[in-house]
């Protein structure tokens, strides 16, 4: 009797269930037909799904720079990069639930993940109205893939760009996104199919020599702007800076997304703190602002 206990002590250890491995992300559903990069805190190495006709593994990898495409801790809550971090890139098949397995080097389970695949029911692109955007640029949209009240993540879209846009490309994004070129002026559309589901946004393309108003905002670090076209705020930037400053450097900043509030920012960095007058000028109009200005 004593030795059948030791027996059944000494099976305890492998007999143990898995642990749930943690996410480092939000991630749990994928997009039907679509696929995505998710994060996890796990020292294993290898990952298998259970149901691969549900979700397949494509990938696993300690990739720190695939945190920027997973949209994992690294960036929402800028940890440094640890051994344990691992990134897996799954693809949905067919609809439903199943687990991931993620094994040791001996072939042992010792953590599992749930993960899902769901049919979209919507896609959008970064909010509703006909944004105006300046010819010669880039921009971004981000698409929002959803069924219900749930946010799906999809990589792997398929995306295509009509009349004044040009150069549609999928961004690298978790949620996904797409990148365009304002290509001439005018209007244009972005289209992106995931799981069969469209989404469309239009877009409309204007000149620099449209903008007809420019307000200036200064701060410590610098000055926002936003530049107008008949009181709409157009995305894209433009500005030819100027100071009266010597020695004085400038960094434009503006932000690519056109779902976001169209408004850039250019940093200045003078040599001693002080008193600067910047103007901006976009073709015919221009605006000028004063500021304290550090070096930072």
């Amino acid at each position: 009797m004593r030795a059948w206990w030791c027996v059944l002590f000494l099976l305890s250890g492998c007999l143990r269930p898995a642990r749930t491995v943690e996410r480092l992300d939000d991630t749990s559903s994928v997009a039907l037909g679509a696929h995505a990069i998710q994060g996890y805190l796990s020292a294993a190495v290898e990952v298998r799904s259970e149901d691969p006709s549900v979700v397949s593994v494509e990938w696993i990898s300690r990739d720190p720079s695939l945190a920027r495409i997973a949209g994992s801790l690294y960036f929402d809550r800028e940890h440094d990069h640890r051994p344990d971090d691992l990134f897996v890139d799954v693809r949905a098949h067919r609809e439903g639930i199943t687990r991931l397995l993620f094994l040791d080097a001996d072939g042992a389970v010792i953590g599992r993940a749930t993960v899902g695949a769901t049919q979209p029911q919507k896609v959008d692109l970064g909010g509703e109205g006909v944004p105006l955007v300046l010819v010669g640029h880039r921009h971004w949209l981000p698409v929002w893939v959803s069924a219900g009240i749930h946010h799906l993540a999809a990589r792997g879209i398929g995306v295509s760009a009509e009349g004044a846009l040009t150069d549609a490309i999928e961004g690298t994004q978790r949620w996904g996104g797409v990148w365009f070129e304002a290509h001439t002026p005018g209007i244009g559309t972005v289209t992106t199919t995931v799981g069969g589901v469209k989404g469309t946004r239009t877009v409309r393309v204007i000149r620099p020599s449209d903008i007809d108003a420019i307000h200036l905002d200064p701060h410590s670090w610098g000055v926002s702007y936003r530049l107008l076209h008949h009181g709409t705020a157009v995305h894209g930037p433009a500005c030819t800076w100027q100071t009266n400053g010597e020695g004085v450097e400038l960094f434009d900043v503006f932000k690519t997304d056109v779902s976001g509030p169209p408004m850039g920012s250019v940093r200045v960095r003078p040599i001693i703190p002080g008193t600067l007058g910047i103007t901006c000028h976009v073709g015919p109009a221009q605006a000028t602002t004063e500021g304290e200005f550090r070096p930072w």
